[in-house]
């Protein structure tokens, strides 16, 4: 459980460095992936648990698909469309 609190709070402050690239848009990946590892390593303990966590997993997918459809709208200083 600690390991996934620091890898939020890195995310968070990492995001909020990096909101004008595409940075943010791969850690939303990479929390996303660590999401489903961890449903899928829960629900093999514990069938309701790891359901019950699905919905994060869910979560950070979107959080991924907006963060890189925003990520292409605004592409920051020095880059084009």
């Amino acid at each position: 459980m600690k390991l996934m609190t620091a890898l939020y709070a890195d995310l968070a402050v990492s995001s909020a460095v990096d909101l004008d690239s595409d940075g943010a848009a791969a850690e939303c990946a990479v929390l996303t992936a660590s999401s489903a590892d961890r449903v899928r390593r829960t629900h093999r303990l514990n069938r309701g648990a790891g359901v019950s966590l699905a919905p994060c997993a869910l979560w950070c997918g979107f959080a991924t698909v907006l963060s890189t459809a925003i990520a292409r709208l605004n592409p920051g200083p020095g880059r084009q469309r």
